[in-house]
């Protein structure tokens, strides 16, 4: 890239920061279960949430305890399967995806609840106007 194309395409350092500042206050927000608009696009800032941290844990812990049960298992009985340890890793991942796609699609469903309302508020206030 030209020095020209980057000024021009390229967000300047206090453009970034403003953006962080922004997306800050938005996790600050959304943490103390503040952020009720959907005016500010919070999409991908879930993960920086104190539930999301705790969500992510749990899943990864899951998986962790499917494989430390599964080793348990066979060193109590005087194997090493590999392939088991694996599966059971593989089943858990997948118990923690359907979960969270479950959950991707109740949030969608009450951010639609939320967009109706807003929808009908707005529709109260022109008439008001």
């Amino acid at each position: 890239y030209s020095m020209e194309e980057k000024d021009a395409t390229w967000y300047s350092k206090r453009e970034m920061n403003r953006v962080k500042y922004e997306m800050l206050v938005s996790v600050r927000l959304m943490n103390n279960r503040r952020l009720v608009t959907l005016l500010i696009d919070t999409r991908g800032l879930e993960g920086m949430t104190q539930a999301g941290w705790e969500s992510r844990d749990r899943n990864r812990q899951s998986v962790r305890n499917a494989v430390f049960v599964t080793q348990e298992e066979q060193r109590l009985n005087g194997y090493y399967d590999e392939d088991a340890t694996r599966v059971a890793s593989e089943t858990a991942t997948m118990l923690s995806k359907a979960i969270s796609s479950e959950n991707g699609i109740y949030d969608c469903q009450q951010a639609l609840n939320v967009y109706k309302e807003d929808n009908v508020l707005m529709a109260l206030l022109n008439r008001v106007q």
